[in-house]
């Protein structure tokens, strides 16, 4: 049975929480560590003093990776406040490959024009006519998560 490990690190104004995961085929998760700390250098989800927010989340994730035996690469990271916010965009480029396999470079390019390019390529001829096509979303692109149309 595949797995992959995830990890997500919660950074609040009272405390950082760091967990590392297994998540299986199936959809069972295993947690394998959690590392807590309380939050420094924040206040209201804004930081106030960076070098106590950077010891605060590395001593989270320290302990998560202990705790797990797993060495922390990446992670999903949650933050809040009310100077966070958004922006949806959506990019459309042209696939050109035979299999209609979408490559990194296809997903980078679509992010590319997701900034603003405004316009959908199709495969093949610079969008004047049909072919394959597909979009991505700058969340899915960030996560490796993509759809082809």
């Amino acid at each position: 049975m595949a797995q992959r490990t995830i990890v997500g690190i919660d950074v609040g104004t009272t405390k950082v929480c760091t967990i590392v995961a297994q998540v299986h085929d199936s959809g069972r998760v295993n947690v394998l560590g959690v590392g807590l700390t309380p939050s420094k250098g924040l206040d209201k989800g804004v930081v106030v003093n960076i070098d106590d927010a950077v010891n605060a989340i590395a001593t989270s994730v320290e302990k998560a990776e202990r705790l797990s035996g797993y060495r922390i690469g990446t992670a999903f990271v949650g933050v809040s406040g009310r100077h966070i916010a958004s922006l949806n965009s959506r990019g459309v480029v042209a696939v050109g490959r035979t299999d209609h396999e979408i490559t990194r470079s296809d997903v980078a390019r679509a992010v590319e024009c997701g900034g603003g390019c405004g316009r959908e390529w199709r495969a093949g001829d610079g969008g004047r006519s049909g072919g394959r096509r597909f979009s991505v979303s700058w969340a899915d692109a960030v996560s490796g998560a993509w759809a082809s149309q």
